[in-house]
């Protein structure tokens, strides 16, 4: 029930300690490897066995691991040599997704006016590149001329590390009249995870995956771009759209809803391929060929492995042993040399943070980077201090022995996988249970009690109810949660009448306080309806325990309240109050569950107040003192005393609307026509 007990005994104090819960996330750390350059040993090269499945294009081979039994190994070459068709050999040769399973919408809002931009003049090498990506985007059916654009862009060039040009299209303008897609992507730690487990993996990558999705007709030519030889549209999803990735991964969530999890972790266009052994591998890749055929997805050849023990997936480099990093990203975090401009800080803060759940303390290692990488950005430019090329060093001494990571969740695989995917898009999240609360272990004792113990008995009942034919029952009952406070109130005559009540309260009250601002509103009403005795039910411990004294009360809230309620009590000839089971107390938890989320939908029947303040408040009260007769003495003489006023026409009109109203404890009320007696002021 509580993580830790402490007691005195004869020798001293002595703990007690519970089993902890089972942590969400464990992980085991394995002896660190030297990562040095200079040092670590070559990587061995598990796909150096490539084979050619299409005589047609022998320069485009496919990795099959060759560690694999040669067997097994030629099961899987025949395997792929069936399903050549699902490898994209030629840009002409992707289809795209049926319109039927999905497109890509741009749902511009509304009121936004188009834009077109103004053309931008390129330079000689950035034209030619661009004149030759459009020829060949042109061919392979992903653009095509557009006539009469409403929207316009401009292609911008961005260099390659290598020294070569991507075209790229300026969006921006229309990104910024779409709303966003809330579609939520994967977890990437989640997806590395959950390949644990699985000796033999298989690694696809989709052939420029975003163009396998059509884009929706009416807004193809929302894409438009100028280019020397006109303006062009996508047919197909282009890269630098908003939602684009949301798209994809809604498409590929879809596609593989019946294997992700099982055999399949797919990531937007990286896939994989995890199976236990070589014959479920071979199971599995067919099954994975049939759904990508029945959805006309296409795969590139030159980044597809088939049959490894290791290898890269989502920035991670993925073991037999574990998860390491990317050897990649640690040699140029290696080689990175004090920063010169502000794209260098930038820079160093991505790889940094790409390697932090490696490096143990990351934090305290790289506070003095953080601090210099802060100044730089605020103030744009670099400044680099003492402090942070020691904490630099430092991280490098730590990157030359990276240990190896194995992470465990408890839906790291199988269907629980499959399940938190699919209900992450409804924020839900797995939890394994933990340790049973104490309140649940005392709700179910209150439940079950032992008819046999009368001790038990006696704990409930705190005060025998004694038998009087006249007296009213109140079964009251009030709790506090997230969505609001509230209390539910039965009050029953001894002829069988009942009155039913709902409390709503506009405060933040524990629910201690809430169960006696019930009872002091049961209370309240019982006194106006001229109630002498009371026998009042509660399934609250606690309050009868210490209106009855046997309990005391603690903080000076508490003994207002314990202080109010007696005052009120003495309003009764008779009170009774008595601690009954949940179970017994049915009908006011209803009520009270109904009053605390929302009672709009509550039968006239049900009387509902809401509270704007505790009963305890101290309020400012005005004392008005009535001078002369009002508006309502002559009512009160005729009622009281039979009285008419001397004038005729006044005399007539008291007689014919005195019926509507009623003498109750010396004051005058109005019978309304749907409402309760509504007390008059003058």
């Amino acid at each position: 029930m509580h993580g830790i007990l402490k007691f005195d005994t004869s020798a001293g104090p002595a703990t007690v300690l519970a089993t902890p819960p089972r942590e969400l996330q464990c992980f085991t750390v394995m002896k660190p490897v030297e990562m040095t350059k200079e040092t670590k040993k070559p990587r061995q090269d598990p796909t150096k066995g490539k084979e050619i499945i299409n005589e047609g294009y022998p320069d485009q081979p496919i990795n099959i691991s060759h560690d694999l039994p040669g067997h097994v190994r030629e099961a899987v070459l025949g395997l792929l040599k069936r399903h050549k068709h699902i490898f994209v050999w030629t840009p002409t040769d992707i289809v795209g997704v049926d319109r039927k399973v999905i497109e890509h919408k741009l749902a511009i809002k509304l009121g936004k006016k188009e834009v077109k931009q103004k053309k931008r003049v390129q330079g000689g090498d950035r034209n030619r590149v661009i004149n030759a990506e459009v020829a060949k985007l042109a061919k392979a059916g992903i653009i095509r001329e557009a006539v009469f654009p409403t929207w316009i862009a401009n292609p911008v060039m961005v260099r390659k590390q290598e020294g070569s040009w991507r075209m790229c299209i300026d969006f921006s303008d229309l990104n910024k009249a779409c709303p966003k897609d809330c579609y939520p992507l994967s977890e990437i730690d989640q997806k590395v995870e959950s390949l644990q487990g699985f000796r033999l993996k298989c690694f696809l990558d989709a052939y420029n995956g975003y163009h396998q999705i059509l884009m929706s007709e009416q807004d193809e030519e929302k894409t438009a771009f100028y280019t020397d030889h006109g303006t062009f549209c996508y047919t197909k999803m282009p890269f630098g759209l908003k939602n684009t990735g949301a798209t994809y991964q809604r498409l590929v969530d879809l596609v593989f809803a019946k294997q992700i999890g099982r055999n399949i972790e797919v990531y937007v266009d990286d896939m994989v391929i995890k199976s236990s052994h070589e014959n479920k591998m071979l199971q599995d890749i067919e099954e994975t060929f049939r759904t990508l055929e029945r959805v006309k997805m296409k795969l590139n050849p030159a980044k597809c492995t088939f049959g490894v023990e290791e290898g890269q997936f989502l920035g991670y480099c993925v073991t037999k042993q574990g998860i390491q990093p990317s050897p990649v990203k640690v040699d140029e975090f290696m080689e990175i040399q004090p920063l010169g401009t502000l794209r260098d800080a930038q820079g160093l803060n991505g790889k940094l943070t790409a390697l932090s759940r490696f490096i143990s303390k990351s934090a305290d290692k790289a506070m003095p980077l953080f601090n210099t990488l802060k100044g730089c950005i605020e103030k744009n430019k670099v400044q680099w201090t003492v402090a942070a090329k020691e904490a630099l060093q430092k991280i490098k001494e730590a990157l030359r022995k990276l240990p190896t990571l194995i992470l465990l969740k408890p839906e790291s695989s199988g269907r629980l996988a499959k399940w938190a995917i699919e209900l992450r898009e409804h924020d839900i999240r797995y939890r394994p249970r933990t340790s049973i609360k104490g309140q649940a272990l005392a709700d179910f004792l209150l439940e079950s009690p032992n008819e046999g113990n009368s001790a038990k008995e006696r704990i409930w009942a705190v005060e025998e109810v004694p038998t009087n034919d006249c007296s009213w029952t109140l079964y009251i009952d009030g709790a506090s949660n997230r969505e609001g406070s509230g209390a539910g109130l039965i009050l029953n005559s001894p002829e069988g009448e009942e009155v039913t009540y709902a409390l709503r309260f506009d405060f933040h009250a524990s629910n201690n306080e809430v169960e006696y601002e019930a009872l002091l509103a049961g209370l309240r009403l019982a006194k106006q309806m001229g109630v002498k005795a009371v026998t009042t039910l509660t399934d609250s411990r606690l309050a009868a325990k210490q209106i009855n004294r046997s309990f005391e009360a603690r903080g000076q809230r508490m003994e207002r309240y314990v202080r109010m309620v007696r005052q009120l009590i003495q309003s009764f000839k008779q009170f009774t109050i008595k601690q009954i089971p949940r179970s017994e107390n049915k009908r006011a938890d209803t009520l009270r569950k109904l009053a605390s989320t929302c009672f709009d939908h509550l039968s006239k029947k049900v009387l509902v107040e809401v509270l704007r303040e505790r009963s305890i408040d101290e309020r400012q009260i005005n004392t008005l003192t009535t001078t002369g007769p009002t508006w309502m003495t002559p009512f009160m003489e005729y009622l009281q005393r039979g009285v008419l006023p001397d004038d005729h026409s006044e005399a007539r009109k008291i007689r014919i609307k005195a019926p509507s109203y009623a003498l109750i404890n010396g004051e005058l009320y109005r019978k309304g026509f749907t409402a309760p007696w509504l007390k008059c002021i003058d």
